[in-house]
């Protein structure tokens, strides 16, 4: 090689290495082999669009992994100021690091103030991102992006990152208003926002609320610029929740809560109303400033360093923390036991020291604050309020009637015992011995996103879906209390083990000296709240085997985390609980990822043995003691050891009603096998009677794994002689076993018609007894409402409540009515009544509704029934 071919090749080979030594690793522009991957800088790169941010830190300095030669600096550096990120414990954010399901939850969390888990949903957690999946992932979480004032907006959250006017929306979900906002400012004009509104951009005239606007929770975290808060004419702010940390807060109009969270904050009120101010303990040396035309109804001060000034007014101060000020006129202080009294202008001020019995409820979960949220005027108001004890997000909400006393009901929350404490305390003069309250309660964990009407708070759910298919909202738990004084009154709720919890709702109807609560009280926690009561767990619903028996289906109630599911070695077979040392699981697989495919709440493991079971016995299990498995949130999967089962081939119990215009079957289908929606399923499936397909809206199902149960509808069946169900285009149909369906008919047979034979009143067990006609049959092992069941009693008239079932006894089909569902009626003194079954919704409505008695095998909904007496044993 000539001298001059050897410096080529040298200079060549010295800007490789310079190259490779001196340029860093981009954040945007991956190599071949990451291209399909996003980085964690890139991920805030366009989440930083999202909101708007570019305002940029120097605290960004400090951290190791971040230099200002790298092109992902500002980015970083607009993270760190918008408090989208922090470092770790050895001060690096791993920028290029590569991001997860996880990581992007964590960061949507810091806008929209919840948890991670919340974000994530049923996301695996551990799942990588590309560009396309973490556009699908942002478009999911906010739908809507607004830069302009006339933008049209669909369902779901909402971000403003531009200033703007929003004119004559409702957002159903959460608005934030973003850091792109900056130092101008935002107006909602007829702007109903059903969940939170945050708050991170805006200036000193900011967010500007008016019309007939309604915004229940507002969170402000102001990251650069002091903000305002105007609330003009009819509009309506429920709760303002301010976490800021650094920046002044002002707020003018009229506000129901005011819930300072953050540290060294000052707020000031400028022509505003106040009707409870609550200064969370976290919220040390908080200023509050009311000027001449401002007004607080009570205020309740939990933190140190305090003080309320100005020359507003305040008619109650509750002081439950050391070092506090107070300086406004003619405020009634109340202190709490072993509290130093505040610092006052001893010339304008009216003190009175005493002991009201405040306490500021820090229990685990959340709980009520003190200082309450009840308002005068009507039986109902619309304030709100909330656990200040955590900072991240508003806890508890409410609506509260106006007859409880000043903070209540109370919620506490107790995860050692899984249990919920609520306490019931009613105003002076309320009830008495000569004019009893009495309180109709419910708690609900699942159907948190309806809300009970007081009808259905009274009978013991949540109310009717839709006039239509009157269809029933149930509820978890319900109680009832009958109240004489002014004194506490508790009910304990033990909360069920899951991990599926929405949230954590209670309502309450107080009925009073003839008048009925016009709203329901209604104390919402969120899902974080709600699922800390449990200790959560991953259950195992089912687990089947197929025909062959060398595959086995494993169903669980909890969506899993697919990194976990890896070790087949974790479960083994047994027979007759011997462990079987030849038997071992050669292959595992999650079926699915997502809830959507698998059903809800529903994950399901596929194990493939080495070999099939002998088929001389049927006495199999499958056994789990691991650790390994979790959900998506890192909760583990139970220890179990559970029969193998099988599943039967055909169509079974497939009747017809004797007037010939019902009909129901069982089938082994299992949706998920073969659909993906809920859609896919009605629109593929088809019901036949003699060869005729029934119309979609004549048909409903319900399901267990196992089993698909089908009822019809129709007055054209008469005379029925066969049922068939089959994919109308020809897909291939599975049972829960993983088996395909070949020929689903069945010949139909007529049902027997039934009723009530006899009932018992057990004064000892406080439960009454009915029991059904003999040879007919119900509905057995089937949920119903109790509130369609009357009993008169010295000739008065009493529904029901809550939800009983049908189980079958030596005697043949009985529904058992216990002392939960008979509190209100108090049977202990009765000498004699009579009960009669008296559907809320009568035979000739249900057309779709499923939800009481009904013939076990036709599916025939039951017609009213007379009176009949009650025998008292």
């Amino acid at each position: 090689m000539n001298n001059k071919l050897k410096k080529i090749v040298a200079l060549c080979l010295a800007f490789a290495m310079v190259a490779t030594v001196v340029l860093p690793e981009s954040a945007y522009a991956k190599t071949k082999k990451t291209a399909n991957y996003v980085t964690r800088a890139y991920v805030l790169q366009q989440v930083e669009k999202l909101i708007g941010a570019t305002q940029t830190s120097d605290d960004v300095i400090q951290i190791k992994d971040v230099k200002k030669s790298s092109p992902y600096y500002k980015t970083m550096s607009i993270a760190v100021n918008a408090g989208l990120v922090k470092p770790d414990s050895n001060q690096k954010l791993h920028p290029t690091k590569k991001a997860t399901n996880k990581y992007v939850a964590s960061v949507l969390a810091k806008i929209s103030e919840t948890s991670t888990k919340n974000v994530l949903g049923k996301k695996t957690a551990a799942t990588k991102l590309t560009k396309k999946s973490l556009k699908t992932f942002l478009n999911q979480k906010f739908p809507n992006v607004v830069s302009k004032s006339d933008a049209k907006l669909k369902k779901g959250n909402v971000i403003i990152n531009k200033p703007v006017t929003l004119n004559d929306a409702k957002i159903t979900g959460d608005l934030v208003i973003g850091d792109g906002v900056a130092d101008k400012e935002v107006v909602l004009n007829n702007v109903t926002v059903t969940g939170k509104t945050i708050v991170r951009g805006g200036g000193e005239n900011s967010i500007i609320i008016t019309g007939t606007s309604d915004i229940s929770d507002m969170v402000i975290r102001q990251v650069n610029n002091k903000v305002s808060i105007k609330v003009k004419g009819d509009a309506k702010v429920r709760m303002v929740y301010i976490n800021d940390g650094s920046n002044d807060v002002n707020i003018v109009g009229t506000v129901g809560t005011v819930n300072i969270v953050g540290e060294n904050l000052k707020v000031t009120l400028t022509d505003a109303v106040v009707n409870t101010l609550i200064v969370a303990d976290t919220a040390k040396n908080a200023v509050v400033e009311a000027d001449k035309n401002s007004s607080i109804k009570e205020a309740t001060l939990n933190a140190a360093g305090t003080q309320i000034q100005g020359e507003g007014k305040v008619e109650a101060i509750n002081v439950n923390a050391n070092d506090t000020v107070v300086t406004v006129k003619d405020a009634k202080i109340n202190v709490k036991d072993n509290v130093t009294p505040p610092k006052t202008n001893a010339d304008n001020n009216s003190q009175t020291t005493t002991d009201t019995n405040i306490s500021n409820d820090n229990n685990s979960g959340g709980g009520s604050s003190s200082g309450g949220s009840s308002t005068s005027g009507g039986s109902t108001s619309g304030g709100s309020s909330e656990n200040p004890s955590t900072p991240d997000v508003p806890k508890v909400n409410y609506v509260t009637d106006s007859r409880f006393a000043d903070g209540y009901p109370k919620v506490v929350t107790d995860k050692e015992n899984q249990k919920i404490t609520i306490t019931y305390k009613l105003k002076d003069g309320v009830a008495s011995e000569e004019k009893p309250a009495k309180i109709y309660n419910l708690v609900t964990d699942y159907n948190t996103n309806w809300d009970a009407t007081t009808e259905a708070v009274l009978h013991g759910h949540l109310g009717v879906v839709n006039e239509q298919t009157h269809e029933m909202v149930p509820t978890e738990y319900y109680d009832f209390l009958k109240i004489t004084d002014a004194g506490e009154h508790t009910v304990d709720y033990k909360i069920m083990d899951h991990a599926t919890s929405d949230g954590l709702t209670t309502y309450s109807v107080i009925d009073c000296d003839g008048k009925v609560s016009d709203t329901p009280t209604k104390i919402a926690f969120d899902r974080d709240t709600a699922t800390s009561v449990v200790k959560n767990k991953v259950y195992v619903s089912d687990v089947y085997i197929n025909k062959a028996k060398d595959t086995v289906y494993l169903y669980l109630r909890s969506e899993l985390d697919q990194t976990t599911v890896t070790s087949a070695a974790a479960f083994t077979i047994k027979k007759n609980g011997q462990t079987l040392n030849d038997i071992r699981i050669s292959k595992m697989e999650l079926m699915s990822k997502t809830g959507e495919k698998s059903g809800p709440y529903v994950a399901c493991i596929k194990l493939s043995l080495n070999k099939a079971l002998d088929d001389s016995t049927v006495n199999y299990s499958l056994y789990y003691a691991g650790t390994e498995i979790t959900d998506t949130v890192g909760n583990p999967l139970e220890t179990f050891d559970r029969s193998l089962m099988t599943v039967s081939d055909g169509i079974k119990n497939a009747y017809t009603s004797q007037d010939g215009q019902y009909v129901s079957f069982e089938v082994p289908v299992y949706q998920w096998m073969s659909y993906t929606t809920y859609q896919e399923i009605r629109d593929d499936l088809g019901v036949y009677v003699d060869g005729k397909q029934i119309n979609q809206k004549n048909w409903s199902y319900s399901w267990s794994i196992g089993d698909m149960n089908i009822r019809v509808h129709d007055t054209s069946l008469t005379n029925s002689k066969k049922v068939e169900l089959k994919s109308v285009s020809g897909k291939t149909l599975y049972t829960a076993a993983g088996d395909k369906l070949d020929n689903l008919s069945a010949n139909l047979e007529k049902d027997r018609e039934g009723s009530i034979s006899s009932a018992v009143f057990d004064k000892k067990n406080n439960k009454i007894v009915l029991t059904l006609t003999e040879n007919s049959s119900f509905e057995k092992n089937f949920g119903f409402y109790d509130c369609n069941f009357m009993v008169k009693i010295a000739g008065k008239e009493y529904r029901l409540r809550g939800n009983s079932y049908v189980r079958p006894s030596n005697a043949g089909y009985i529904i058992e009515i216990d002392k939960d569902n008979l509190k209100h009626l108090d049977l202990s003194e009765v000498s004699e009544f009579s009960i009669k079954y008296a559907p809320i919704i009568s035979a000739d409505e249900r057309t779709n509704d499923w939800n009481d008695l009904f013939a076990y095998n036709s599916g025939k909904p039951v017609d009213a029934t007379d009176y009949i007496p009650v025998t008292i044993q």
